[in-house]
This record gives structure tokens, C-alpha cells and sequence, in this order.
């Protein structure tokens, strides 16, 4: 279907009172989410039979959101400064920015968590700090060449600046071993 029509089992999104859009504080996140969505007539949603989550399972979900948001900002924090990490930094600002967009659109939504907003700002802060995140460890340096894998620790800096920040609302999933990097890929 175009972006005028509904199409059957899709459900087509409007500009009204029961829209959920503008029942939420308005944050630079959201105008930076607004500018991505460029009409709300054009966002179609699949309807599907819809089931009652419990209060229990709103929790649980909730949550693994927290969490993710939370695995995401050690990742990105990580790949900050490190040029092998640059898509695996790209890809934690892909996942940030889908988050965000949708906690913007729907912001009673289990998206739009409390650790959102300031995991996207300590990443900036962290940023600006311009301080080594990882240090590469290094036992057998022509090793690491030849498998072409490098190991990376957490610098003094970056574990400092994470213990400091009230972001981490998980800390037993803080990992302060290493990272190995491959082309391509990066394994904790």
C-alpha cells in the first residue's frame, strides 16, 4: 500500500488527540528523533492479535531494556577512541538513536527508560574527554599479527570514568575484562 492507503492487517498512524506523540517532555533527543521521521501519515504499523503483557512480564521487559541500553554504553564508550572498533561504535550509535526515536514517539512506551537520556550524554562527555578508552594487551605481539586478533583492556580512564557515572544501573553486567577484535567482528 502507498503511504495514503491501509492496507489489510496494517493499522495507519494520525495526527490526532490519541496520537503519542507530544504526551512526553519534549528533549533534544526527541527533535533530533523528529527530524528522522518525516511524516506521521507515512509510519505504518503491522497490527497483529494483540495479548495483555502482566505486570510481572512489564517488568521483566523493562528491565532487559535497562540492560541493553546499559550493555550498549560500555560498548560504545569502548569503541570511542579505538579506529579497529569504529563500526562496532557506529553500530552502538544505530541502536541508541532507534531507541531514542522510538521512546520519543511513543513515550509511555517500555522503550523510553531512565538510563536513556544519560547514557547518550556520559557517552558525549566521555567523548569530549578525548582520553583512551581500551589499551591493546599484548602477550606475543608477531601472534596478534599473524591472527590478525588484538586484545583490548579497559584503560584506568575509561573504568574510572564508569564507576563515576550513575548510568549503570546493572553493575554486575559491567565487564572490565577485555574485548578481542578480528576484521569485522569484536568478541567480549
Amino acid at each position: 500500500p502507498t503511504p495514503g492507503e491501509a492496507g489489510e492487517g496494517l493499522m495507519e498512524l494520525e495526527d490526532g488527540p490519541d496520537t503519542p506523540l507530544g504526551e512526553g517532555p519534549a528533549t533534544p533527543m526527541c527533535e533530533e528523533a523528529a527530524t528522522r521521521v518525516t511524516s506521521l501519515a507515512q509510519v505504518k504499523v503491522e497490527v497483529k492479535e494483540e495479548k495483555e503483557m502482566t505486570t510481572e512480564q512489564y517488568y521483566q521487559l523493562q528491565a532487559q531494556v535497562q540492560q541493553h541500553i546499559q550493555q550498549v554504553t560500555v560498548q560504545r564508550l569502548a569503541a570511542s577512541t579505538n579506529t579497529k572498533m569504529r563500526t562496532l561504535a557506529e553500530d552502538c550509535d544505530t541502536m541508541l538513536i532507534s531507541i531514542a526515536t522510538h521512546a520519543c514517539l511513543y513515550p509511555y512506551s517500555v522503550m523510553n527508560q531512565v538510563n536513556l537520556d544519560p547514557s547518550r550524554e556520559a557517552i558525549q562527555r566521555w567523548s569530549l574527554q578525548n582520553l583512551p578508552a581500551t589499551k591493546e594487551k599484548v602477550k606475543n605481539c608477531q601472534d596478534n599479527v599473524r591472527k590478525r586478533s588484538f586484545k583490548y583492556a579497559f584503560t584506568k580512564e575509561l573504568v574510572t570514568f564508569m564507576v563515576n557515572e550513575e548510568i549503570f544501573l546493572y553493575p554486575e553486567l559491567l565487564t572490565m575484562t577485555f574485548m578481542r577484535t578480528t576484521p569485522g567482528k569484536v568478541i567480549w
